[in-house]
């Protein structure tokens, strides 16, 4: 077989991966194609923020800080929208007592913030896996990868004092509430040898006591508002409660997996765990009081509001939930879990926007406001590929399950499942501009051509390599394909090969121009170019260069006279399609973009990335609809 099914893998695997950024609301504000100004452009929106690390409620209750892949997220609980984003990716987040200051922690360092102004006040270089503010708000604790934990000055920035004794990974500190120690988890990811809970002397650094009994990492530690207990979750799905004084073992209470967070209520009478789902415990008498399901991955957060009424958590599966601690129910998602978005297309009249993703789901989101309007499941496994129909009341998916399947936009009803598939992975769907049948390309290395309302299989043929990308001409008489090497444009009645051209790489994205005249093609990591190619000689017209590894997605603005290009290299690009000029770089994103697509009405750009998010792009309107979208 010609082709190199790795690589094929790899590449299609960033783009179902795909975070992507929704254009929202547009329409009746920005200036339509034709007079597009792309030049002066910013993001206007942002849906979803990749992966969700922690949550904490500020001392006040008013605000919740996320820390997320691309930033510190603020939720703004009496407005109900989100405040401010501090940027730059961040997997640790606390409070200062007083509210004023957020301390965030990264890769490279820890961030000390003005909770209102969102100016940065300070920056320590470190590498941390927690931080916890001391309760009277002058020292910050830190703990990392180099078995220590440090205490930092939280004005100067001074480091005042390192305790050493673990021998793994530190991965949570906390203060006792009276500030004069400090308890600490420890625990590496594949071979953990210290297991052990920690505590010492917060003037000193002496060590006072180690808690053994875990069995596999301990991922967060918890004091309890009255000082006498601490809490620890593990990987061994067990959360044990210990006499913070003796160091005695006082229960064991076991989640669902891994206990990724634990948290006391500020009242102290009740424990939250964070496994696959969420547990509340009663801390006097073990008893297990609530079982919070809702999430689709593990919790790896959780919190209180300072009132006890509320907890706040954060999941792998990107969102996060605000539940009633007495009820159980689920009050809000303040930031709903996007998924890892491999496709987006918009409905055609530009109201409603459909996203494929790593979730296994198809999402439809309302482009005016960016609510989720319904949330489509049955696919099996990864959806890689989504498009409306030209009318706009069905969508078409394509999954790594080996099926397409076609919905009812308006009731999320599930009206067929196209099968006949020898191999896993429809990667591509396409609806005819003329409503009148579906094309999808596969692992398989087969087109196939349905009729739209019999869901008949109208015709199938077979290319050398897996299909990667297909698009219709606008006239629905041609289907345009990329694999292994080649770009191909087919005859999509009869199944004749029109045109065949060689490409050094694999061909992951392609699209015709509106007017019909042009096909775009975007290659692989050897070839990071999108090409533009006449579409009935197959002459190559010219050829784009500065992405710096895979152009994973190509779209054409309405009027033709725009190119967008979505990269491995976190950035989208837009160009002069006659000229082949770069007008403009978007960047924001921290992973690859996988998807990229035009709003049908208006000069603005959807981008979906491997973060879990998807962004809007274009100039901004003025006054109060500004003020709503942000």
């Amino acid at each position: 077989m010609a082709m190199n099914r790795r690589r094929l893998v790899t590449s299609c695997c960033w783009r179902l991966a795909v975070g992507a950024t929704l254009l929202v609301g547009l329409q009746a504000s920005v200036a339509r194609a034709g007079s597009c100004s792309v030049e002066t452009w910013e993001q206007l929106r942002q849906v979803g923020y990749g992966s969700i690390s922690q949550v904490a409620y500020s001392p006040d209750g008013r605000r919740i800080a996320v820390a997320t892949s691309t930033g510190v997220v603020l939720w703004n609980e009496e407005q109900g929208q989100v405040e401010r984003v501090l940027t730059g990716p961040a997997h640790l987040v606390a409070w200062s007592p007083d509210g004023t200051r957020i301390a965030s922690g990264a890769a490279g360092s820890i961030k000390v913030w003005d909770a209102d102004s969102g100016t940065l006040l300070l920056s320590l270089g470190h590498a941390v896996n927690s931080v916890a503010w001391s309760p009277d708000g002058t020292r910050i604790a830190s703990g990392g990868a180099g078995s220590v934990i440090e205490v930092w000055d939280a004005e100067s920035g001074a480091l005042l004092r390192t305790l050493t004794g673990h021998t793994d990974t530190v991965n949570s500190v906390v203060w006792s509430p009276d500030g004069t120690r400090i308890a600490s988890g420890s625990g590496d990811f594949d071979y953990p040898a210290d297991t052990t809970v920690r505590v010492w002397d917060a003037d000193s650094g002496a060590l006072l006591l180690t808690l053994a009994g875990h069995t596999d990492r301990v991922n967060s530690v918890a004091w309890s508002p009255d000082g006498t207990r601490i809490a620890s979750g593990s990987d061994d799905s067990s959360l044990k409660v210990w006499d913070a004084d003796s160091g005695a073992l006082l229960r064991t209470l076991f989640g669902t997996g891994s206990v990724n967070s634990v948290a006391w209520s500020p009242d102290g009478t009740r424990i939250a765990g964070g496994s696959f789902n969420i547990k509340v415990w009663d801390a006097e008498s073990g008893a297990l009081l609530l079982t919070l399901t809702g999430h689709t991955s593990s919790v790896n957060s959780v919190a209180w509001s300072p009132d006890s009424t509320r907890i706040a958590s954060g999941s792998f599966d990107l969102s996060v939930k605000v539940w009633d601690a007495d009820s159980g129910e689920l009050l809000r998602t303040p930031i709903p879990g996007v998924g890892g978005v491999s496709s987006v297309a918009w409905s055609s009249d530009g109201t409603r926007i459909a996203t494929g993703s790593w979730d296994r789901t198809i999402k439809i989101w309302d482009a005016e406001s960016g609510a989720l309007l319904r949330t489509l499941t049955g696919h099996l496994n990864v959806v890689f590929s989504v498009t409306w129909s030209p009318d706009g009341t069905r969508i078409v998916s394509g999954s790594r399950d080996g099926s397409t399947k076609v919905w009812d936009a308006g009731s999320g009803e599930l009206l067929r499942t196209l099968t006949g598939f020898s191999g896993n992975w429809v990667f591509s769907v396409a609806w005819s501009p003329d409503g009148t049948r579906i094309a999808s390309g596969s692992f398989d290395r087969s087109i196939k051509i349905w009729d739209a309302d019999s869901f008949a299989l109208h015709r199938s043929f077979g290319d050398e390599s897996s299909v990667v990308s297909v698009a219709w001409s606008p006239d629905s008489t041609r289907i345009a394909t990329g694999s292994t090497g080649r770009l191909k444009v087919w005859d999509a009645e009869t199944g004749a090969v029109l045109l065949g051209r060689a490409v050094p790489d694999s061909v992951l994205s392609v699209a015709w121009s509106p007017d019909g005249t042009r096909i775009a093609s975007g290659s692989g990591s050897r070839d990071p170019t999108i090409k533009v190619w006449d579409a009935e000689t197959g002459d190559l017209l010219r050829t784009l260069t500065g992405h710096t590894t895979s152009v994973e997605s190509v779209a054409w603005s309405p009027d033709s006279t725009r190119i967008a290009s979505g990269s491995g290299d976190n950035s989208i690009k837009v160009w002069d399609a006659e000229s082949g000029e770069l007008l403009r770089t978007l960047t924001g994103h921290t992973r690859d973009v996988s998807s990229v697509a035009w709003s049908p009405l208006s000069c603005a750009l959807a981008s979906g990335s491997l973060e879990g998010s998807f962004r809007l792009w274009g100039n901004p309107p003025s006054g109060t609809q500004l003020e709503r979208w942000q």
